[in-house]
């Protein structure tokens, strides 16, 4: 009896001993909060946010320019937003799941302007309405990036071209991920409307996609994926084929996923790699 006393004393001061040789465990990290930050991705909790709500940073934003990021930490609702101040570079990503800014009313959900540029990265969906007058992303003379994990879906713009993005005078929209689908070019009365996804139309303006899908889109008359015009440049360089055009629909013109006016210049550089129909 008296060893097996000793036994159990020997192994509790055994187990004492490696209790206090093991450290106790370390509080988990504080999260990432929602809101502005001034530097580009990725955001750590280190990282302070200047603004937590969404239009006040979008206002900061356009007051002060620089390379931000705004996380979104819920979805949004959101009337016109135009990013005019030079030299801004905003990126938008979902925190810690899929957020959606939704346009409220009608009108173009993101207006780019003034040399602004807007980055749309992981977990974000831009959601237009049904019966819009606009695109739901306009480019004027500045650029939009598109990466893994974004999307631009859910808008009829029924008073001209492209439902999802229209890339006008000296406006660059690069796609290297993500999705447009589900977004139409229509007309409530006669006309004809072109690029359910995306229209590029100006001499100046230049659509690079080099990764991504444009999917599910309609145009009344040409291009139910993309449209090209007045010499504008739509460029598709995937040789990982990375990219893909498909699915996409003109019911009353010709071209389904990919069309161009007649008699232009501008055209696909780089092959047509993910193309099912070109023009």
């Amino acid at each position: 009896m008296k060893n097996t006393k000793t036994i159990l004393a020997m192994a509790i001061a055994a187990v004492a001993l490696v209790l206090a040789a093991c450290p106790p465990p370390e509080d988990p990290p504080p999260p990432v909060k929602a809101g502005l930050y001034a530097k580009a991705p990725p955001i750590t909790a280190d990282d302070t946010p200047i603004k937590t709500d969404f239009t006040e940073a979008i206002a900061y934003a356009n007051a002060n320019g620089g390379t931000l990021t705004l996380l979104v930490g819920a979805d949004v609702s959101s009337a016109t937003v135009t990013l005019s101040k030079s030299g801004l570079n905003l990126w938008i990503e979902g925190l810690g799941a899929n957020r959606t800014i939704s346009l409220a009313g009608t009108g173009r959900l993101f207006s780019l302007t003034g040399s602004s540029t807007l980055t749309l990265g992981k977990n974000i969906t831009l959601k237009g309405v049904s019966n819009n007058e606009a695109p739901l992303i306009y480019i004027y003379n500045s650029t939009l990036v598109m990466k893994a994990g974004s999307v631009i879906t859910g808008n009829t713009n029924t008073d001209g071209s492209g439902g999802g993005v229209n890339v006008n005078t000296g406006g660059t929209f690069n796609m290297e991920g993500g999705e447009i689908k589900n977004n139409t070019a229509n007309i409530t009365s006669s006309g004809s409307r072109n690029g359910g996804g995306v229209t590029v139309q100006a001499n100046t303006s230049t659509f690079n996609m080099s990764g991504g899908t444009i999917t599910g889109n309609t145009a009344k008359t040409n291009g139910g994926g993309g449209y090209v015009s007045y010499g504008a440049k739509f460029n598709l360089n995937s040789p990982a084929k990375t990219s893909n055009i498909s699915g996409n629909f003109a019911p009353a013109g010709t071209a389904n996923q990919v069309a161009k006016a007649t008699g232009e210049t501008g055209g696909i550089i780089g092959g047509t790699v993910g193309v099912t129909e070109g023009w």
